[in-house]
């Protein structure tokens, strides 16, 4: 900003931060699980600043949320996420091997609970 400023170039920034989503126990799952795969991957695969980042709920609430949102993760992308044409590609190379390392560090490789499935190939 401070660059532009020099030269009176308008910008643009796009502040990107945490977005959680918070998930009580007295909803309607469906809708709530809809809205929140929507707004994750609907529109951008994630890839928005306002994009869902991670949800916080109760512990006794968290396996109905799970099972729920892997069961409208199917609703939208079908039983085989890797053959779904709703998910768009990763942009590059490079993008693809860091994400890659985020899925297999260890606190997260054993707790994917939907897809997880990759394919440099195809990003």
């Amino acid at each position: 900003m401070s660059a532009a400023a020099k030269h009176l170039t308008p910008v643009v920034l796009e502040l990107g931060g945490k977005s959680p989503v918070i998930v009580n126990s007295g909803i309607d799952l469906k809708v709530a699980t809809r809205r929140i795969a929507y707004g994750n991957w609907a529109g951008s695969n994630g890839q928005a600043c306002i994009a869902p980042d991670y949800i916080v709920t109760t512990k006794a609430f968290t396996p109905k949320l799970v099972d729920a949102l892997r069961s409208t993760l199917e609703d939208f992308c079908g039983k085989d996420p890797m053959e779904s044409k709703e998910i768009s590609r990763v942009v590059n190379s490079n993008h693809f091997a860091r994400l890659t390392k985020f899925l297999d560090e260890d606190k997260v490789s054993d707790k994917i609970v939907y897809g997880g499935q990759r394919d440099e190939k195809r990003l």
